[in-house]
């Protein structure tokens, strides 16, 4: 399924470091297809469903939840084309792949940019599936990440610690 010209481009980092921003600048170009959404493929569907590719009751499952999701959606496929891809896939970094690439040749684009921030420890094995694979890892100071959150009230520090101090203690750890 992946053409030879087919390049995707992972950027990673922790929440609140500009993944978003960079993914969406790089996404700009005339190269790249759209795709606003974090895959999940990795980090969520493996965890949630197992062995897709061996069971076909799990595969089912997952095919049911995934075509009404948001990833599903905002990749403009269709049901069919999307069922054709899982079962031409036999991993789910293949699947991860196979998924990105067809969405790019449906735009008529050769790159596509993924921004899910659970793909970080799957490197390797995307790497292994796609030779043409190419990484952005960014870091911003932890004490910058650890203020954004705090200001997003992200950090939920557990009873009885609630004063701002400790709210950016907690997003800090």
């Amino acid at each position: 399924m992946i053409g030879h010209e087919f390049t995707p481009v992972f950027v990673m980092g922790s929440a609140r470091s500009g993944t978003t921003m960079v993914s969406h600048i790089i996404s700009s170009s005339q190269k790249f297809a759209k795709y606003h959404a974090e895959t999940l493929i990795l980090n969520v569907c493996k965890q949630k469903y197992g062995n897709i590719f061996l069971s076909p009751q799990k595969r089912r499952l997952f095919l049911s939840d995934w075509i009404r999701s948001r990833q599903f959606r905002e990749s403009h496929l269709t049901e069919i084309a999307f069922t054709k891809i899982v079962e031409n896939s036999t991993s789910y970094e293949n699947l991860l792949i196979n998924f990105l690439s067809t969405i790019a040749e449906s735009q008529g684009c050769s790159h596509i940019v993924d921004s899910t921030p659970g793909n970080a420890k799957h490197l390797m094995h995307i790497n292994s599936k796609c030779k043409s694979s190419k990484f952005i890892n960014i870091i911003r100071d932890g004490r910058d990440v650890a203020l954004s959150q705090a200001k997003l009230n992200w950090s939920k520090p557990p009873a009885p610690f609630k004063s701002n101090n400790s709210k950016l203690h907690y997003a800090m750890v």
